[in-house]
């Protein structure tokens, strides 16, 4: 982390779901130089333990007030009522005067998510738009320019950073992003504005979807199969793994998806947290319930187990203890089996015809 926010930025915004700002002030010191820091969270719903939590964090921002001079400025991002809607992107953006930085990774800002889990992190810098515009235009740098500013417009109060994104220029983008945003009834809520009709391709699922029917799979690439590396599971229904992978699956070549996709889900094991880095507390971020892994079908009113040999082990050995991923054509990375996972990742392989 301290190799992202560093450097003589003048501005951060800053969201996620749970932070340790004193540490992440004490990894981070030249937080201490920056004029301005916005830091946007989750709404508490009332919850007595997220209202300590924020109560927790606006006291870090007060007292990083008064030791550095910068202005902290802590946001609840408003969430609907009624549901189990969370705020939980992990993003930074960092205003120098010559550059943006974007950063999008997994993990909360907490000491264990940063030095004892693994975690994915996508970090790139862009420059300011030249003045006479003469910038290089790609249809990648515009859609990540309208995906950062439309993704803080809609689910959050800090607007003045919607002005901040667009005077950079985004024509080395090398990825695409893919926000979610709170959904009630199938209609994506943003703060007090509810996103509908076309919109809908723009958040979550629909929009991977989306972007991979412009895509084309490698020549005479068949017989499909989904691999799903997750560290929390809230439920399972048949319609809606259909509907996902589905999604995941989507093609400009296989416009037409078929139905039953193979998947597999990857998960660590017991035996995995419990000789992790961490021990037993590594299992805290992994959300997974035994009857998470129950598939409910709404149609007859039932629940199923996992279809045979669709769950894998996370790391690289046995239960016994026996390496079994010796002939790996890519060796495991060194330490990273004995860190819990607490990426998420997914892979669509399959055969030549």
């Amino acid at each position: 982390i301290r190799d992202v926010i560093d450097g003589p930025a003048e501005e951060m915004l800053i969201c996620c779901m749970r932070f340790d700002l004193p540490w992440l002030v004490s990894e981070c010191p030249v937080m201490q130089t920056m004029r301005h820091i916005t830091i946007l969270t989750g709404d508490t719903h009332n919850m007595p333990r997220r209202i300590l939590r924020l109560e927790s964090l606006r006291r870090s921002a007060d007292d990083m007030l008064a030791s550095s001079g910068a202005t902290v400025a802590v946001e609840a991002v408003p969430l609907p009522k009624g549901t189990h809607s969370t705020f939980h992107p992990k993003l930074i953006l960092l205003a120098y005067a010559d550059r943006i930085r974007v950063c999008i990774t997994s993990a909360n800002f907490l000491y264990d998510e940063w030095w004892k889990k693994n975690q994915t992190v996508y970090v790139q810098d862009f420059p300011r738009k030249q003045e006479d515009g003469a910038e290089l235009r790609s249809s990648l740098g515009e859609d990540m320019e309208d995906q950062l500013s439309a993704f803080i417009g809609a689910t959050t109060k800090a607007d003045d950073w919607c002005d901040k994104i667009k005077a950079f220029d985004y024509s080395t983008a090398i990825g695409q992003i893919v926000a979610s945003v709170p959904s009630v009834e199938g209609n994506h809520v943003c703060s007090n504005k509810t996103v509908v009709g076309p919109s809908v391709n723009r958040w979550g699922h629909m929009r991977l979807r989306h972007l991979l029917r412009h895509q084309a799979d490698p020549q005479n690439m068949a017989d499909f199969s989904v691999v799903c590396q997750v560290s929390s599971i809230g439920s399972l229904d048949a319609d809606w793994i259909e509907e996902f992978l589905s999604s995941l699956c989507s093609s400009g070549s296989h416009p037409q998806i078929k139905a039953d996709i193979p998947w597999q889900l990857v998960l660590p094991t017991e035996h995995e947290v419990r000789t992790s880095l961490e021990g037993w507390p590594g299992g805290s971020s992994i959300k997974v319930a035994r009857e998470s892994l129950q598939i409910a079908d709404k149609a007859d009113k039932s629940e199923r187990d996992l279809p045979r040999g669709a769950l894998h082990r996370w790391g690289t050995h046995d239960v016994d203890g026996r390496q079994v991923c010796e002939e790996a054509a890519i060796p495991y990375p060194p330490g990273r089996s004995s860190s819990c996972p607490h990426l998420k990742t997914f892979l669509k392989y399959g055969y030549r015809s």
